[in-house]
């Protein structure tokens, strides 16, 4: 696998687990909601 294709890889990877882990806070502390929490992600 080339090196860029590594880098775009982690990148996405690491944005995709922050967007995930800030969306579940968020609606976790707007709701206070599991299910909505868990139909959100």
């Amino acid at each position: 696998m080339k090196h860029s294709k590594k880098i775009g890889m982690s990148f996405g990877l690491n944005s995709g687990i922050i967007t995930t882990l800030g969306l579940m806070i968020g609606l976790n502390s707007g709701t206070n909601s599991k299910l909505v929490v868990i139909g959100g992600i």
